[in-house]
């Protein structure tokens, strides 16, 4: 809403004005010809680095923009372990024409560590935009694959308000992108969006594929990541596996398509934090991986706190990786507290492995705690032929809220399976509460529908499973059961559920038997 100004003038007369905020002036742009940028020409790779570093020396800032030109722009190593370097540096930006404006990394990698474009330790207010970014031909490569395109580093001072928009990555040997913070520093505010990565290709790559695509090394605070493609990584298209504590929180994932196809991994995603040798976990927290879709492979989710995975869709099928496995389509595993699940689709198809569709798992004094499923449908085409042959499986987590989930479980032969298992392995089963779970069976019953087992001298207490309908999908609704030492719930809640097709809503096998006697409210007619 304008402001009305009213102001006296020296004649007496008064006059109304309704005025805007006077534009930004536009940021001086620098043709990098004018540096001596010479295209299409390998031979001037040294002159091309030695002139844009130049420029961006002098620019420094100045909230310039340094203008590539179109064409192929080839770049060799420089003194360090980079070929361009935005160091401890504010307000520049780097832009090219699109797609069209090409660097290409190439010349000798002396066996080691490489980076293409690195922005670190104190660089403020740095933008990459509207370029094409690849590896040409390396000489003598990392044996380790640690020659990557871009990397945004904070070892010794915190590096922050960075912005990568509109990058093509191309064929690339190591990570594309590498987000990389050193304890106390951190990156901090970087906002990566509206790009694609393509980075299979390479002939000197191990099966001409990157490692990683966008690789969450460690140390960030606030990280925007949205509106992109990846393809071609041979490791994870995004791999979240830090090497050691530091920052890492405010995370944000959205929009976008991860198609691991082209990889050698189901490692699609990864998403959490780290764990020293004593146990600690140092959890990536208060962040959100939403409204993104995930082909032929899985999300595998290590040591988190708060966080939201939220309108997600993940596929397989004999497509890619998940082709022979036996992995879950979503792995939750080790300590991991108050996640949140909401409206993911999950569909493992024909063609892929023989595995589940999630699997919530423990490591060693490590837990899961505080697991909340709302809304989603979850569709198998093939059998869970794995330890339990349960579609989804919970192993020693406490809390467990799932509301208004629909499976679809279709394998071929389903006798011996079991839509839902909850076993307490490690530590006592508690609090399960299961709302309007829709279970549908199409080519013959499973052996029940939820399984309870207390094993291993735990205990499974505090269950209640309200609405949820089976039809025809299972022989017994629910079946609790337990092994010697081990104790199971005296009275679970059965409450308004169908299992109108079962031979019976309940059943008991092996200690649980005369140990547990469910309270049961028919549903209202």
């Amino acid at each position: 809403m304008g402001v009305m100004l009213v102001a006296s003038c020296s004649s007496g007369t008064r006059a109304t004005t309704d005025r805007s905020p006077p534009e930004a002036p536009s940021a001086r742009e620098i043709e990098l010809t004018s540096y001596g940028v010479v295209v299409d020409d390998p031979v001037r790779a040294t002159q091309n680095r030695v002139a844009i570093q130049r420029a961006i020396d002098d620019h420094a800032g100045t909230g310039a923009v340094l203008k590539l030109p179109v064409g192929a722009i080839y770049l060799d190593r420089g003194e360090h372990y980079d070929s361009l370097r935005f160091g401890g540096i504010a307000d520049l930006t780097l832009a090219g024409h699109g797609a069209t404006s090409r660097i290409i990394i190439e010349g000798d990698a002396a066996g080691g560590y490489w980076v293409g474009i690195e922005i670190y330790d104190g660089a403020k207010r740095i933008i990459l935009r509207d370029f094409s970014i690849e590896h040409g031909t390396i000489k003598d490569p990392s044996p380790t694959q640690q020659n990557h395109l871009v990397q945004v580093n904070a070892q010794r001072a915190i590096t922050s308000d960075i912005e990568i928009a509109s990058l093509r990555f191309g064929p690339c040997i190591g990570d594309a992108l590498r987000i990389a913070g050193t304890s106390p520093n951190y990156v901090h505010r970087l906002k990566v969006h509206d790009f694609e990565m393509r980075t299979q290709g390479q002939p000197q790559a191990p099966k001409q594929g990157s490692r990683s695509g966008v690789s969450l090394q460690r140390g960030f605070k606030d990280v925007e990541i949205s509106r992109f493609y990846i393809h071609g990584a041979k490791n994870s298209p995004i791999d979240m596996e830090p090497t050691a504590a530091a920052e890492m929180e405010g995370l944000n994932i959205h929009d976008g398509i991860v198609d691991n196809s082209a990889g050698t991994t189901v490692y699609a995603v990864s998403l959490g934090g780290w764990e020293d040798a004593n146990r600690r976990a140092f959890p990536l927290r208060n962040s959100r991986f939403h409204h993104v879709e995930v082909r032929e492979g899985q999300i595998t989710v290590l040591a988190t706190e708060s966080l939201e995975i939220s309108d997600v869709t993940v596929y397989a099928s004999s497509r890619g990786p998940m082709a022979n496995a036996s992995q879950p389509m979503l792995y939750i595993n080790h300590e991991n507290k108050n996640l949140r699940l909401n409206r993911v689709d999950l569909v493992r198809d024909v063609g892929a492995g023989t595995g589940g569709l999630l699997l919530v798992s423990h490591g060693n004094d490590m837990y899961p705690s505080n697991i909340a499923i709302e809304g989603g449908t979850w569709t198998s085409r093939v059998d869970p032929q794995i330890k339990g042959n349960a579609y989804v499986a919970f192993e020693s987590t406490h809390g467990v809220s799932i509301r208004n989930l629909a499976l679809n479980l279709e394998g071929p032969t389903p006798a011996k399976a079991y839509g839902l298992r909850f076993r307490s392995s490690a530590r006592d089963v508690r609090d399960i509460d299961i709302q309007g779970l829709r279970i549908k069976s199409p080519r013959g019953k499973l052996a029940a529908g939820i399984w309870l087992a207390a094993t291993n001298s735990n205990a499974i207490a505090g269950v209640k499973i309200t609405r949820t309908s089976a039809g025809e999908a299972a022989s017994f609704g629910v079946l609790f059961d337990a092994t010697e030492g081990s104790t199971i719930d005296r009275a679970p809640v059965l409450d308004a559920n169908d299992f109108a097709g079962a031979s019976a809503e309940w059943t008991t096998a092996h200690f649980a038997t005369n140990r547990t006697f469910p309270r049961i409210v028919a549903p209202k007619k």
